[in-house]
């Protein structure tokens, strides 16, 4: 390389380093090259996840992410604002193999039996609702934290497919009411796969 070419080289390295781009897409793509089977993939404003294993699509705003921090142990699919992580939280847990005749209500009523004996725990409400073309139930919840602070949540329960998905969604209680709109969202994006 002659000076020129070198100081260009070297212009053109400096700007590229002080300009700010939008590395959220590729580490997006990354983690859920670990975390999923399937990748996310931009589709207007939102990430559109269609796992085929885990049977079931979903998709979520742009300002979320894979949690690069979750057990896939304990839950299947894991994003939380990554703006943001107090002001929302999202997982899946996929239960198999259940027996048959077992519906979202008796999911939901046995979910809740569970809960009561949670410390912390207080359910608020349990709903009947549709999303899309499958039915559901919602449970909304707090849990009190000794340490202070506290989470309010939604768990739906949806049955397919002889298995139950798990739905839940959290946030700070100071957040819950912003980041609602972004769960209703997400929510209406889910379904399952035959």
């Amino acid at each position: 390389l002659d000076l020129g070419e070198q100081e260009q080289g070297k212009a053109d390295l400096e700007t590229a380093l002080e300009t700010v781009t939008d590395i959220d897409f590729i580490a997006q793509i990354e983690v859920d090259l670990v975390n999923s089977d399937s990748l996310a993939v931009l589709e207007g404003d939102l990430f559109v996840v269609r796992d085929e294993a885990l049977g079931f699509t979903i998709a979520y705003p742009t300002n979320w992410a894979p949690d690069p921090l979750v057990n896939l142990d304990d839950v299947d699919f894991a994003i939380q604002n990554s703006v943001n992580p107090e002001a929302g939280y999202m997982n899946i847990v996929i239960i198999p193999d259940l027996p048959s005749g077992f519906n979202a209500r008796i999911l939901a009523d046995a979910i809740g039996e569970n809960l009561v004996d949670f410390p912390g725990y207080r359910g608020i409400s349990l709903t009947f609702v549709q999303i899309g073309d499958q039915a559901s139930y919602v449970r909304e919840y707090e849990l009190e934290f000794d340490g202070g602070g506290t989470l309010r949540g939604l768990q739906y329960y949806f049955v397919a497919n002889g298995n139950a998905y798990l739905l839940t969604f959290e946030a700070a209680e100071r957040e819950f009411e912003a980041a609602r709109e972004e769960f209703e969202l997400i929510v209406n994006t889910f379904e399952t796969l035959p």
